[in-house]
């Protein structure tokens, strides 16, 4: 039945609209079109328990509990109900929820049932009233989250390096007749 209806509605002609030249875009040829990438949107719904790390080109949205670290190219916001027991780095951070770890973000607002409980770094902060903070706020002139991600990325290689040969400490061996 359905292609019964797609090879009618083919068939008649549209005597409203003026054909197109191959290639030409039409305003409604660009009103469908698709852009060619299409921002993601990551989300975790209620009634979900994640754990483990995300990284995300897009958005993301949390509304219950999240258990490790969340970095994003875009905007991140937590609902009322939603935890992240972890570190946050992203371009934007919505926090109406509660967080347990340092947040990095351009643009960090925390609404009225907002928590905080670790470090801000940002370039902007807004907070509703009944928003509660409690870390070490770091306002600067010019953050970028990508280099915040590589920074800390040099810092877990330099942990992960293993201990030198020459530094091994000699031991007598004792040979038995």
């Amino acid at each position: 039945m359905f292609r019964d209806l797609l090879t009618a509605s083919q068939s008649r002609p549209s005597s409203s609209r003026k054909p197109t030249k191959p290639g030409k875009t039409t305003k409604a040829n660009k009103a469908k079109s698709i852009p060619a990438n299409p921002p993601t949107q990551t989300v975790l719904g209620a009634n979900t328990r994640f754990v483990g790390t995300l990284k995300s080109e897009g958005d993301v949205q949390i509304e219950d509990i999240f258990v490790g670290d969340i970095t994003a190219r875009g905007r991140v916001s937590l609902g009322k109900q939603a935890s992240l027991n972890g570190d946050l780095i992203c371009d934007q951070a919505t926090i109406a929820g509660l967080v347990k770890g340092d947040v990095i973000a351009r643009r960090i607002t925390v609404l009225g049932t907002g928590r905080i409980l670790g470090n801000l770094r940002m370039e902007k902060l807004m907070t509703e009233e009944g928003a509660f903070i409690q870390g070490l706020i770091t306002l600067e002139k010019q953050l970028d989250p990508a280099e915040v991600v590589a920074e800390r990325a040099r810092e877990a290689a330099r942990i992960e390096m293993p201990v030198a040969e020459t530094e091994r400490e000699a031991v007598p061996v004792r040979r038995s007749r």
